[in-house]
């Protein structure tokens, strides 16, 4: 598992505790800003170093718009309905058949089910 964020390694392995996401990510694997603030530019990166293709990569954001960038990629997007984005973000995102609509009740099952 890759985190790609706009933040510092350090703010995103703060999200990675057992209080909030729980998640085993190396900081290795976390693709900060040094990289790039660009998302797009952040999955190239990533199928580079990591010699994935778009389509295999998962990526989760609450920006619909960083969603928008990537998509034409390839890469498989799901908007997190609790983070930033407006209710109209919200209605774009249920009705478009290619975004995935994440909520914190459904979120580990449906990244589950896409990920095994």
């Amino acid at each position: 598992m890759i985190m790609a964020t706009t933040n510092n390694k350090e703010t995103a392995k703060s999200l990675l505790t057992e209080q909030y996401l729980n998640l085993n990510i190396k900081e290795e694997d976390i693709v900060d800003l040094h990289i790039s603030t660009d998302k797009t530019v952040q999955m190239e990166y990533i199928v580079n170093k990591y010699g994935v293709k778009f389509e295999g990569i998962h990526f989760l954001d609450d920006n619909l718009s960083q969603l928008l960038a990537v998509r034409p990629l390839g890469v498989n997007v799901y908007l997190a309905s609790w983070g930033y984005c407006t209710e109209e973000q919200k209605n774009f995102a249920k009705k478009s058949s290619d975004i995935n609509f994440l909520t914190e009740e459904n979120m580990y099952s449906v990244l589950s089910e896409a990920l095994y």
